[in-house]
């Protein structure tokens, strides 16, 4: 951030960089550092122990994995609608847009039936046992 403002002075200022580093000096030397208030470092503490708790949660990590299979069995469901517009995508060439409009629109409605979060949480539930057991197994790898 300094070093930016110094450059725009100096150009600002042109041929004189003495009055350009009387100013800079000024400024630098007036600028305070904000006081932080009572309890605003715990605060920021505790959101990074947070925010840095949900990245390495091995629970989290393991359904990540899970809902990864789960968006990949959605695809093979509808593996019969993506082909259908392949094959259009392939014979429409620039025009795709237009000419697929209703391949397009069966992929998403398949996706969404087969890939929401809803969806999800049912196999989450289904496969409770699988879960636990990864996420045992990720704390102990």
């Amino acid at each position: 951030h300094l070093l930016s403002s110094s450059y725009c002075l100096l150009l600002s200022v042109g041929k004189r960089p003495s009055f350009a580093l009387d100013i800079l000096l000024r400024n630098n030397m007036s600028s305070q550092p904000e006081e932080e208030k009572p309890g605003q470092s715990s605060n920021r503490a505790q959101v990074k122990d947070d925010g840095r708790d949900a990245r390495l949660s091995f629970r989290k990590f393991a359904e990540h994995k899970m809902k990864r299979e789960f968006k990949e069995e959605a695809i093979k469901k509808c593996e019969q609608p993506l082909k259908n517009f392949g094959q259009c995508a392939q014979e429409s060439g620039l025009l795709v847009v237009f000419k697929c409009r209703e391949f397009n629109r069966k992929i998403n409605e398949c996706m969404t039936e087969h890939n929401s979060p809803e969806k999800f949480e049912e196999f989450l539930k289904a496969n409770q046992d699988e879960l636990d057991k990864r996420t045992l197994r990720s704390k102990t790898a």
